[in-house]
């Protein structure tokens, strides 16, 4: 499956204000772990905060969700990243590795 990782644009709500800018992750395995690790590092240098969008993401690993858990630790990271919608494949795994609660997903759509 070839990695479909983007950071989208910022945009204004609906009352003018900035939204939180997001990644969608369409497939997170340990080949596309480097790429959104250094993207998720590079936004971070230039917004506050980042919103992590699962809802598409048709493939993850272990490795995927170890660079998920590692984001939620880590204390200099974990209160600028928002997870959002989990896709039943994230959900499914999440919950295999005893990991929902940890990452705090939540269920509502961007």
């Amino acid at each position: 499956m070839t990695s479909d990782v983007e950071i989208a644009v910022a945009t204004e709500d609906v009352q003018g204000k900035p939204d939180t800018p997001g990644i969608d992750i369409q497939c997170l395995t340990i080949a596309e772990c480097t790429q959104v690790a250094d993207q998720i590092r590079q936004h971070l240098l230039t917004s506050p905060k980042l919103r992590i969008n699962l809802s598409v993401c048709e493939e993850i690993d272990t490795a995927g969700v170890q660079l998920l858990a590692i984001l939620r630790c880590d204390e200099s990271v974990s209160g600028r990243i928002i997870f959002d919608t989990p896709s039943e494949v994230a959900e499914s795994a999440f919950s295999v590795l005893g990991l929902a609660s940890l990452l705090s997903i939540s269920k509502r759509p961007l």
